[in-house]
């Protein structure tokens, strides 16, 4: 949902994924490629934000910023997951277990999102 409030939040997701997967010793493909999912829906929830906010459509911008990101971790991850770590589930059960937990963080960062949008400009002019 940061995207939504500033462009600052898509580099610093980014980078927050990559340093994590790196301290965490993460195996390579998923340094790599989570973090490129992480930086892909980022930027495309800020795109989507501020063209939203400029047609006037702030609420909807809220509703729709997480859905690139829950697009691209659901497609991205599964695979990683499975290929990758050796997972025995299935691929679709691994997709959409990602989905699910997208969702999940999704239905917590909406309402927050909606709380913080009345506070933001005085938030984040500081």
């Amino acid at each position: 949902m940061l995207p939504f409030f500033t462009f600052a939040a898509v580099p610093g997701l980014g980078i927050g994924c990559l340093l994590t997967n790196i301290l965490l010793q993460s195996a390579p493909w998923d340094i790599g490629l989570g973090s490129f999912a992480t930086f892909i829906g980022a930027l495309a929830s800020y795109l989507i934000s501020k063209a939203l906010k400029r047609a006037g459509k702030r609420k909807l911008a809220i509703w729709l910023a997480p859905i690139p990101n829950i697009i691209a971790n659901t497609l991205i991850l599964p695979p990683i997951i499975k290929w990758v770590y050796g997972d025995a589930a299935s691929l679709i059960l691994i997709a959409v277990l990602v989905f699910a937990g997208e969702l999940v963080s999704s239905g917590v960062g909406i309402p927050l999102a909606f709380a913080l949008d009345r506070r933001a400009r005085r938030i984040l002019e500081q």
